[in-house]
């Protein structure tokens, strides 16, 4: 009998969590833009748009990943302006920030 040893396993990449990411945020009919700051480093990777005027930012981590200081600043500087901002480092990740995405009221 074989067993597997997880050689076979393929490992998840970020780039693989923000398309899931993307995918379905775009079928939930969220806008969504990559973002990325002239002269300034550690924006978050996407910001997504409800139609109602709720903004989420996203920070994608490969799993196991790791934020930098420089994003744990930024992340810190957009929660004092009363931004949503979320940290996800997996597909069930992902489906979990559209399941708090809902109960989040418009300003």
């Amino acid at each position: 009998m074989r067993t597997d040893t997880g050689k076979n396993k393929k490992k998840i990449r970020e780039k693989d969590v923000e398309r899931y990411l993307v995918e379905r945020a775009e079928r939930l009919g969220f806008l969504v833009r990559k973002v990325s700051w002239r002269g300034h480093r550690g924006a978050p990777d996407r910001v997504l748009f409800r139609k109602d005027g709720v903004v989420v930012w996203v920070e994608i981590k490969k799993p196991g990943g790791r934020l930098s200081t420089v994003q744990k600043n930024e992340i810190g500087v957009l929660s004092n302006y009363l931004q949503h901002v979320a940290v996800i480092y997996s597909k069930d990740d992902a489906d979990s920030l559209f399941t708090g995405i809902n109960s989040i009221e418009p300003r």
